[in-house]
């Protein structure tokens, strides 16, 4: 009767340990910014690129259906940190984020993140800043699918970093 707990104990311990960690994209240490942008950002879209349009795979093990909305949770959540845009002024701004890649790298060394981040006028429609950002993540851990989806996580979250960084530049 105790090898048996002893047993089950060691299964679910060596089960638990072989769990995949979770897509996280969330950006540290986001620094509010030294300029606001004279717009308000009234919404965002993340999409991915249609298989005609996409730079390489959008696949990365079991979180292919989560990738567009952890993506934009993200940068919403760093976009608010930044404070970068001035919720005070008249002139509103769409971000509309397509992301063309996400995926192994050569040889399946770690995982590029490639993705177009669009300002957009909501009076004319019209792009009032455009910025293609690739970014590559890698990892470390021993299991397959933890070392791609940390490595995702890592590529995503630098694209969104360097995307926040870039935002001084927009000239409107």
């Amino acid at each position: 009767m105790k090898i048996d707990k002893i047993g089950i104990t060691l299964a679910v311990l060596s089960l638990s340990a072989c769990s995949t960690p979770p897509l996280t994209f969330s950006v540290s240490n986001v620094p509010p910014a030294a300029r606001k942008i004279d717009a308000a950002l009234i919404s965002s879209i993340v999409t991915l690129a249609p298989k005609g349009e996409a730079k390489g795979s959008i696949k990365i093990a079991g979180g292919e259906d989560d990738i567009a909305g952890l993506w934009k949770s993200a940068l919403d959540d760093a976009l608010l940190r930044s404070a970068v845009f001035d919720d005070a002024s008249s002139r509103r701004l769409t971000l509309s984020v397509r992301i063309y890649q996400l995926g192994y790298g050569v040889l399946g060394m770690g995982v590029n993140a490639i993705a177009r981040y669009e300002l957009v006028e909501r009076s004319t429609g019209q792009a009032v800043f455009v910025k293609e950002i690739t970014t590559r993540g890698t990892a470390s851990d021993y299991i397959g699918d933890n070392r791609v989806r940390n490595a995702a996580s890592r590529a995503v979250s630098e694209n969104i970093a360097e995307f926040i960084a870039t935002l001084p530049e927009v000239q409107l």
